[in-house]
């Protein structure tokens, strides 16, 4: 009975949703005609903040397709900061998910006018939400693009096809931004992101507290998911082993609040300096450091951004998350279900690795303001 509703349920949603986006959906392909002219954008990415990072590349691809083109970008109100600062995102939108702030939102997206082309970049939801549809709807675009494959993909007037297995995160969501491009484009896959002077000089002042002048060292204890948050002991054997090989190495470790005792006793352990950043603190600390060393988190797609040497602690079967050609190690663990069976020792002979190279000159980092 249960299985013979949910199928009445489905054929029903389809159903409303065929009718919906015949009422206000897209008026066909041929809207979006690749004659150069400018085209107003607007890309759905309500994804987490490592994902946004991946599918950055894509965004900027395609607001720099055409001269004049903008694009606008609907993401969750914590990856906002993120995304501030960079010129190729002309405006950022927060859609409420849950609370009456919706209806206020909504109007202020209707007062926006109407957009040419609509990016669905929820590509990894098992079906096309009816969020995303809704948000299609409301940016009354000439075109919606999405990924196909899905169930709900006939919404979409120009799909793309699904990438093949195995394709990064990053190279699938620059199949969106496809139809944009001229033939023959090839845009890097790596995102770049900017810090304002003010942020510059704050990260200067945070190294500044470590007291020490050597290489410096972002260590990150924090992961958005319990299964890659290595252990303290294990983050404290591979803390001793940098003070050992790097006495005057200024290090700071950085966590998220719910991890600040931790990061806390461990930078107390090395003579180090612990903090909890915002967010845009935190990109200013990666920008500006030496080498870096995070689980497989968003922190690595930020060291990615601005090329800096990379220690990542990795899931098996997860590499379609790996940052961009980053310099530095992968160390992947024996589990892709957790990091808790990754040994320090393997750690310890990926950070000996990058210890013995030579500190890198800074790439520039931008910056704006």
């Amino acid at each position: 009975m249960q299985h013979a509703l949910q199928r009445v349920e489905n054929v029903v949603r389809r159903r409303a949703l065929e009718l919906l986006v015949r009422i206000g959906g897209p008026r066909g392909a041929d809207g979006l005609e690749l004659d150069g002219r400018p085209r107003r954008v607007l890309f759905i990415c309500e994804d987490a903040i490592g994902d946004l990072l991946l599918t950055l590349p894509a965004i900027r691809a395609i607001a720099e397709s055409s001269p004049g083109t903008t694009v606008d970008l609907l993401t969750s109100e914590y990856a906002v900061d993120l995304v501030r600062e960079l010129p190729y995102i002309r405006d950022t939108i927060v859609f409420p998910r849950y609370d009456r702030r919706r209806v206020r939102a909504g109007l202020a997206m209707l007062r926006r006018g109407r957009y040419d082309a609509v990016v669905d970049g929820m590509v990894l939801r098992t079906h096309v939400r009816t969020r995303s549809v809704a948000l299609m709807l409301g940016a009354r675009a000439a075109v919606w693009i999405g990924e196909a494959g899905r169930p709900n993909d006939h919404v979409y007037s120009l799909p793309v096809a699904p990438a093949a297995v195995g394709t990064t995160h990053s190279a699938r969501m620059m199949r969106l931004a496809e139809p944009f491009l001229n033939h023959g484009a090839a845009p890097t896959l790596r995102a770049r992101l900017v810090i304002t002077k003010l942020e510059q000089a704050r990260a200067t002042t945070a190294w500044a507290a470590t007291n020490a002048t050597g290489r410096r060292i972002v260590v990150n204890l924090s992961a958005s998911c319990p299964e890659r948050r290595w252990p303290d002991e294990k983050f404290a054997a591979v803390l001793d082993r940098v003070r050992a090989r790097r006495d005057r190495a200024a290090i700071i470790v950085v966590g998220l609040p719910r991890d600040a005792a931790s990061v806390e006793a461990l930078a107390a352990r090395v003579g180090a300096h612990g903090i909890v950043p915002t967010l845009r603190e935190l990109i200013a600390l990666v920008a500006s450091a030496d080498l870096v060393l995070s689980p497989d988190t968003a922190v690595c797609h930020m060291a990615s951004a601005f090329e800096r040497t990379l220690i990542s602690l990795n899931l098996a079967d997860h590499e379609v998350w790996a940052p961009y050609d980053t310099p530095g190690e992968r160390v992947i663990g024996p589990s892709a279900e957790t990091l808790d069976g990754l040994e320090a020792d393997a750690v310890i002979r990926a950070l000996d690795a990058v210890l013995t190279l030579p500190r890198a000159q800074h790439q520039s980092v931008d910056a704006a303001g």
